[in-house]
């Protein structure tokens, strides 16, 4: 049988842990035993290729995500930063007022600091 014949049998009827079986029981031999191991080789080479595309395309969803958890978070701080702007400008505006209140009422405020003078002095 040639070589390409017992490579096309192995497609067709042998699953690979059958051929490592067989080999492993010595069904084979000389250059049919130099195509099994070939064929297994070959075999291991497509699975670990296989499997190094899905790692890969495991790897590239992960970075897909994680460009989208960046995009989320780097929106997340501008409006956070946003937020703290309002804020400040907030509380500027409030002691403003304060202010501004504060010396609208001095002669109040006098007035009331001197009748809590008056009213301590003669209690």
């Amino acid at each position: 049988m040639s070589e390409r014949s017992f490579m096309q049998q192995l497609e067709l009827h042998g699953n690979e842990m059958e051929v490592r079986e067989r080999i492993a029981k010595g069904q084979y031999h000389g250059e049919h035993l130099g195509i099994a191991l070939e064929w297994l080789r070959r075999k291991d080479e497509e699975r670990a290729s296989a499997s190094a595309s899905k790692r890969d395309a495991r790897e590239e969803e992960i970075l897909e995500i994680a460009r989208e958890a960046n995009r989320i978070a780097s929106n997340a701080l501008v409006e956070a930063c946003r937020a703290n702007r309002s804020r400040w400008k907030d509380r500027t505006i409030a002691i403003t007022a304060i202010i501004i209140a504060a010396i609208a009422a001095r002669d109040d405020i006098k007035w009331l600091i001197s009748w809590l003078i008056d009213k301590f002095k003669t209690s």
